[in-house]
């Protein structure tokens, strides 16, 4: 799996027995017709057992192609603490929604015994890891001077997989959004 937002990995659980875990990611579009993206930014983890899957993809695609897509507005922050940069989603209301209506899903897959769905959605994530000393003061130095804001679009929603924890998450489904 590539690098990318993760926005909550104290959600990490240990994968059940006879289930996989299943990643839901966004992967945000920067500009219009760029056609560069932006590192995924993590929307939901869950379990589940193998005969389940169809059903949740079938649900799943139901509840994603009907919302339109979104832009995303972010800024930069600086972490003084942890000497890291990070960038803040502005208005995080569209994944709010979408993980409202993710529920049914989530419900579905509690009926079946497995761990509800953790949805990740926080209004920070992490851009890089711990920038050494000297570095991070010309990055505080800038911040002064200019600031990132932006807005990425998001369009398609990716649903990962892996079977056992110390596997590598593959792709399994593309959700596509709304125009």
């Amino acid at each position: 799996m590539q690098a990318g937002f993760i926005l909550n990995p104290s959600g990490r659980v240990h994968i059940k027995e006879q289930c996989s875990q299943y990643l839901l990611m966004a992967y945000p579009q920067i500009g219009k017709q760029s056609g560069i993206l932006a590192p995924p930014i993590e929307l939901a983890v869950f379990q589940a057992k193998e005969p389940m899957e169809a059903t949740i993809i079938r649900w799943m695609h139901r509840i994603i192609s009907n919302q339109r897509h979104f832009l995303v507005p972010m800024e930069q922050v600086f972490d003084t603490s942890g000497k890291r940069l990070q960038a803040r989603i502005q208005d995080k209301s569209a994944f709010q929604q979408l993980a409202k209506q993710l529920k049914v899903v989530s419900q579905y897959i509690c009926s079946y015994d497995c761990p509800e769905m953790i949805f990740s959605i926080q209004p920070h994530v992490q851009v890089s890891k711990t920038i050494a000393d000297p570095a991070y003061h010309l990055l505080l130095a800038a911040k002064q001077t200019q600031s990132f804001v932006g807005s990425f679009e998001i369009r398609e929603l990716l649903l990962l997989k892996k079977h056992h924890d110390f596997d590598s998450y593959k792709p399994m489904n593309v959700f596509a959004l709304r125009p």
